[in-house]
């Protein structure tokens, strides 16, 4: 007998919104048991998994046994008190993470709009089902069975229920807000980026003058969680639905709001005559250059590149005490002149897959186009270098070898590595749909686990050779100039590299997402 869904008789709109609420929800656990299945990605996964493992089980081990280590780090401190202390900063800074790396459902409804789904049962269920993302479960990880372990035998299961209630609460008001800043972004971007500098500017004020407000402040809200409070148990479910109204507000406004033209009317002047008189690999940077200034995606790692080195760098190099690991140096000196040849570098055929096959049909020798990229990337280097020296001669003039060293490792050997992993890439790129922030698309694991052979190597160096930096990082700038006198064979590497997979490139290329 024929169903409301299978009737043709009957319109699909009359089914209910439990129906169709099941659709979906059927239809996101197909979609994501066959991205598992997914050709090519079975090694991803398997890494991916053994790492979130990892994690889950380092949370877990440190919630559960949390006295043991706060006593061979701070013997005789008040566990509760220490925690209830940090849990506002490590939330705000996972706020920050969240907003990096987190995923918006925009796309994911966008993908429904041709179905006769109501808009605001898209936009809730999207935004129901984001709750549900590692930004929100990691964390509990921690908090349940510090909470069970811990904060039942003193304040009864009762407080250890409403102080997980309350970081429950934290988390997805972090989650909605995230939605709603990264929903406006489009239309609100300057505001939005100069609300988020001024924040990290706080909190950094906040750590470098040792004032510790934002500690005191979670002292204060998280100490109340241990017993029942009507005014904080109200105030923790206005936020939770005021700031999911928000979210799903404007994530519908989103979709109703055309979005601004992405390319600009060009304009000639003088960069576009002196362009004029380059050769062929001159035109081919200068097309890089301005594909990446005029479409909002590629520009957004510009962006995000020159704020990790000035704002973020200073927030690492200035707050006491930090900077007391051989890992974290290597992450600053890898991203301090290397952060947009990792970020925007992974992508660097598939920004021009909309048009890639056309290139490829002219008389564009692959050799010339791998070394006009290969000169964008190392020349974002440089001008990274000179951006963020200033910093490193303020807040830890010692550190300047290091950051000397890491342009030539990321100039010479970063860039190699990551123009590897671009030849690889078959994901399509729409530019004319692009230009939410962060919106991840060409993107898969293997983009995030290329970090690992791009960071580990200079680690471990710097790691053999803590007690003599010097030799260290002489090694470094060794490698890495050895990286840029062998250039040109990096460069014919790569060119036959495209010249091979050209054929499977395009191909990925040229289906619709």
């Amino acid at each position: 007998m024929p169903g409301p869904l299978t009737d043709p008789n009957r319109p699909f709109r009359a089914a209910s919104a439990p129906v169709l609420l099941w659709l979906l929800v059927g239809q996101q656990v197909r979609y994501r048991i066959r991205s598992f299945r997914g050709q090519g990605k079975l090694g991803s996964s398997i890494v991916v998994t053994l790492f979130g493992t990892y994690i889950a089980f380092t949370l877990f081990t440190l919630g559960a046994f949390l006295p043991v280590f706060v006593d061979s780090i701070r013997g005789g401190a008040s566990v509760p008190e220490l925690v209830d202390q940090h849990v506002l900063p490590t939330l705000v800074g996972l706020f920050f993470l969240r907003f990096l790396l987190q995923k918006t459902p925009k796309m994911q409804v966008e993908s429904f709009l041709h179905l006769p789904f109501p808009r605001w049962l898209l936009v809730g269920f999207f935004c129901s089902a984001s709750v549900f993302s590692a930004h929100n479960l990691f964390p509990l990880l921690f908090a349940v069975p510090y909470a069970v372990n811990h904060l039942a035998p003193v304040d009864g299961a009762l407080g250890a229920a409403l102080w997980v209630g309350g970081v429950v609460g934290a988390l997805l008001i972090s989650n909605f807000l995230n939605l709603y800043v990264r929903a406006q972004l489009t239309r609100y971007e300057k505001a939005i980026l100069a609300g988020l500098a001024g924040v990290l500017a706080i909190t950094l004020a906040d750590e470098y003058l040792g004032a510790g407000i934002i500690g005191i402040l979670s002292s204060a809200v998280f100490g109340e969680m241990h017993a029942f409070s009507w005014i904080m148990a109200l105030s923790v479910v206005a936020g939770v639905v005021g700031t999911g109204i928000l979210a799903g507000g404007a994530l519908l406004q989103a979709l109703r709001r055309e979005d601004p033209p992405v390319v600009p009317s060009a304009q000639a002047g003088r960069l576009h005559e002196l362009a004029e008189r380059w050769d062929l690999a001159g035109h081919l940077i200068w097309l890089e250059l301005r594909l990446m200034w005029r479409n909002r995606r590629p520009r957004h790692y510009l962006v995000v590149s020159l704020m990790f080195s000035t704002v973020y760098l200073i927030f690492l190099l200035a707050s006491p005490g930090i900077f007391d690991g051989v890992a974290l140096g290597a992450v600053i000196g890898l991203f301090a002149s290397g952060g947009f040849a990792l970020n925007y570098g992974q992508l660097m055929f598939s920004w021009e897959s909309s048009y890639m096959e056309g290139m490829l049909a002219r008389s564009v020798d692959t050799r010339t186009l791998t070394r006009s990229k290969t000169i964008v990337l190392q020349g974002s280097c440089l001008v990274l270098f000179i951006v963020s020296l200033p910093v490193f001669m303020i807040f830890q003039p010692d550190l300047i070898p290091l950051h000397v060293a890491f342009l030539f490792y990321n100039a010479g050997i970063t860039t190699q590595v990551i123009l590897e992993l671009a030849t690889r890439n078959r994901e399509r790129i729409d530019l004319g749909r692009s230009g939410g922030f962060f919106n991840y698309e060409g993107f898969s694991a293997k983009h995030w686990l290329w970090f690992l052979p791009t960071a580990v190597p200079p680690t471990v160096l710097l790691v053999i050779f803590r007690d003599t930096p010097t030799l260290a990082w002489s090694l470094l700038a060794g490698v890495g100039l050895i990286g840029l006198l062998t250039t040109e064979l990096w460069t014919r590497r790569h060119a036959r590299r495209v010249s091979r997979r050209k054929h499977r490139m395009l191909s990925g290329f040229a289906v619709q997402s």
